[in-house]
């Protein structure tokens, strides 16, 4: 469960928004929107709610699914380290999609780039299996990136055996230094006009 909310999570906050950016960048939609009464931070504030708003419900969706259909034990008591650590992840990976965005020179080349970037990167993060015998190499490189501390802070929610609320400090440290990072990159490297035309 906590894996397949980590991936549905960087799906919709990372992958597709990355790509949606960068076509509406190809298509002219976002000079056109500078163009416009509307402010551009309230229409960047629509597009990460949209990506937020997509979270949620397949928070919802998937827990849901997995308490009925699986009997996945969703326990109250860490629901707050959860919500926490949802919100803390799409809050990073929104701020690294945006970022990545102003990297992709086209639409074309958007979903090439966004899932180069990504893919790898899930694979060595314990989000897909546990990487108990993994190479100390790997649990090095995957221990570096937020990935892993999403699908960590989220299994520690799950675990039967915590105790308290649900959060895991270390990786909310972990998901935060992201978010800062990735809201720097994001105003360096984000780009309205396409440099292309």
């Amino acid at each position: 469960m906590p894996g397949i909310l980590a991936f549905g999570l960087i799906s919709a906050c990372y992958t597709n928004l990355a790509i949606r950016m960068t076509i509406n960048r190809d298509f002219g939609i976002l000079k056109r929107v500078r163009g416009t009464p509307v402010p551009t931070w309230a229409y960047l504030a629509g597009q990460v709610g949209s990506s937020v708003v997509i979270t949620f419900i397949l928070f919802l969706v998937t827990v849901g699914l997995g308490v009925v259909a699986f009997d996945v034990d969703f326990r109250p008591s860490t629901a707050a380290g959860l919500l926490v650590t949802l919100a803390l992840g799409a809050a990073c990976f929104c701020a690294l999609g945006l970022a990545v965005s102003g990297l992709c020179p086209n639409a074309d080349a958007a979903p090439a780039i966004v899932n180069f970037s990504i893919f790898p990167l899930l694979f060595v993060s314990g989000i897909f299996f546990p990487l108990d015998n993994a190479p100390e190499w790997i649990t090095t490189v995957a221990g570096l990136f937020p990935m892993e501390r999403l699908a960590d802070g989220l299994q520690y929610a799950f675990d039967p055996r915590t105790t308290g609320l649900g959060f895991n400090a270390g990786d909310l440290w972990g998901l935060l230094a992201w978010t800062v990072a990735g809201a720097v990159l994001a105003v360096r490297l984000f780009r309205w006009d396409s440099h292309s035309k």
